[in-house]
């Protein structure tokens, strides 16, 4: 038995905030703009499509409403059909869904947990008009530049889903200024946030103008109050977005203290047959939460269960989306369910300091060498 004095506390995940956001924040509120317009809402667009390398983006409220946004702006035909990876977060799927089209669930790689081009190659049919490449866990793609060429070729447009990747390269680009579109979360665990919002960016000017329009009820921007389309009431709020442009000038920082936490937790995980995603030599992956394949003598579940016990939060691997009631079309991806099945996330912020990870992989060990 273990005393309530010893037990740690450390949960999976918290927002770091700086006193620079504190001092943005309430300027935002002393200006009383608090709602969907301000200056900060422009400051931020314009620094993070800088940052990420394209020539738009347009803020949300979230990284679903993001998702929803660029499908919306693709301006497809009813009931038309949208790859997506079957390991990945339900937004993804829901979006599809919400905006009238049909997802098509792909296995992903063993290697970078990522969809895997051969599957979108033969999941291809005459409805399929988009393909969202997901960067899981903050691992680019591996097949991104294969996919990319793969659906110019064919006319099918590629969103990149970035929402656990910003920061993260492929070939020394940005991912999320690769394909024709693509989404961004702010979510409270997420690299930079703003509690909830979420960006879409672009370099297509005609895509920009559309989700501009379609984010703001679909009103005329020449004429207010006449909506020249069904939209949605997809904005961000000014204090919000106050908060980005504080986290977007400290992201530099972030992503290099959460390198060290990885390389922390490597040093400790790896040499008991943990295994964690890997893209190609030209990419640079982000550590947005440390996630580990178990080895294949340890059940995720369990040890989960156990870290609990110990004041230790932890995550689990998404469940396939093609394995939700709602999917229309079934199939069984084995690389899928195998990963959702062993996955595990671990403590992963800013602040969390190599005593504490150090504490998490004695829990671990202490795990292993009494379960084993």
């Amino acid at each position: 038995m273990v005393s309530e004095e010893k037990k740690i506390n450390i949960p999976i995940s918290k927002p770091f905030l700086t006193d620079a956001c504190r001092r943005n924040f309430v300027d935002a509120f002393d200006s009383s703009w608090i709602s969907s317009l301000g200056e900060y809402i422009n400051q931020f667009e314009i620094l993070f499509s800088k940052y990420i390398g394209t020539e738009f983006c347009v803020t949300t409220s979230s990284g679903t409403t993001a998702l929803e946004l660029a499908i919306a702006a693709l301006d497809l035909e009813e009931r038309s059909e949208i790859i997506i990876p079957d390991l990945t977060f339900a937004a993804v799927s829901n979006a599809v869904i919400a905006k009238g089209h049909v997802p098509v669930c792909v296995d992903v790689s063993p290697i970078d947990w990522n969809i895997n081009f051969e599957g979108i190659k033969n999941s291809v049919t005459k409805k399929t008009k988009a393909v969202i490449v997901v960067h899981s866990y903050g691992t680019p793609a591996i097949d991104l530049e294969k996919i990319s060429k793969f659906c110019e070729e064919n006319k099918l447009w590629l969103i990149e889903d970035c929402a656990e990747a910003h920061g993260a390269e492929f070939k020394s680009k940005k991912v999320g200024s690769i394909g024709d579109l693509a989404t961004f979360s702010f979510y409270g665990n997420k690299i930079i946030t703003s509690g909830e919002g979420g960006a879409v960016l672009t370099s297509n000017e005609s895509f920009f103008s559309k989700m501009l329009k379609l984010r703001d009820h679909g009103m005329s921007k020449e004429r207010r109050y006449y909506h020249e389309v069904s939209g949605f009431n997809y904005r961000i709020t000014n204090p919000q977005a106050s908060l980005l442009v504080s986290q977007l000038e400290n992201i530099s920082r972030f992503l290099e203290l959460r390198d060290q936490q990885e390389s922390t937790y490597d040093k400790r995980l790896l040499k008991h047959c943990f295994t964690k995603s890997k893209s190609i030599k030209e990419a640079t992956k982000v550590n947005w939460i440390y996630s580990v394949q178990c080895p294949k003598n340890i059940e995720s579940i369990k040890l989960a269960k156990y870290l609990k016990s110990r004041g230790i939060d932890t995550r689990p691997f998404f469940n396939p989306i093609s394995s939700f009631p709602y999917i229309e079309k079934k199939i069984r991806n084995k690389v899928s369910l195998i990963l959702s099945k062993n996955g595990l996330s671990l403590p992963t912020y800013i602040g969390l300091d190599d005593g504490k990870i150090n504490m998490i992989c004695d829990e671990i060990e202490s795990y292993i060498f009494n379960h084993i």
